[in-house]
């Protein structure tokens, strides 16, 4: 972990409509209304902010077998691999967009990982956890500035006052 809470990106938007059971394909081993609940419990979770009060079991047996996923070794490797940090969800989610929801849909959860990543798309979510990714880093950056100006007596110019213009060179040779 980078010491930094990851962002918690609110996008409840990203629910409606609720998947329908109507639009989706049951497979063998399951029904659509097992795909409808569970289909809108990872968008409620995404829609969140990715809460850890909201990781459970049956988000974790069904995601690690979606948009290419693996198991992580368990639920919380799986948490630490893809909702720990700011810069994991932003991959979790650029991952999802990129996943080419393959299979027949009364084989897999084609049609339910094809909906989610059209609502992902949709959100604007990646742009808001780039954002919130590159103000971090910009955290971090300002921190290691004025942690390394102090460590070196280095008189640091303030926020309001101009940076000095760079020099101009007229010619080389």
């Amino acid at each position: 972990m980078n010491g930094l809470e990851p962002a918690s990106i609110a996008c409840p938007s990203l629910r409606r409509p609720p998947i329908e059971p109507q639009g989706l394909t049951a497979t063998q081993f399951s029904d659509t209304v097992e795909k409808t609940k569970i289909g809108n419990a990872l968008l409620s979770f995404i829609a969140r902010g990715f809460p850890q009060s909201a990781w459970n079991r049956t988000l974790y047996n069904r995601l690690s077998q979606m948009f290419g996923h693996i198991a992580h070794f368990d639920i919380h490797g799986f948490w630490g691999a893809q909702f720990s940090t700011t810069q994991a969800r932003l991959g979790f989610l650029r991952g999802i967009v990129l996943h080419g929801c393959y299979g027949d849909p009364a084989w897999t959860w084609s049609d339910v990982e094809r909906d989610i990543r059209n609502r992902v798309i949709g959100s604007g979510l990646i742009d808001a956890y780039a954002r919130a990714l590159a103000a971090e880093q910009e955290a971090r950056d300002r921190a290691d500035l004025a942690r390394l100006a102090q460590r070196f007596r280095i008189s640091l110019p303030s926020e309001h006052q101009p940076l000095p213009a760079a020099p101009v060179q007229a010619e080389l040779f």
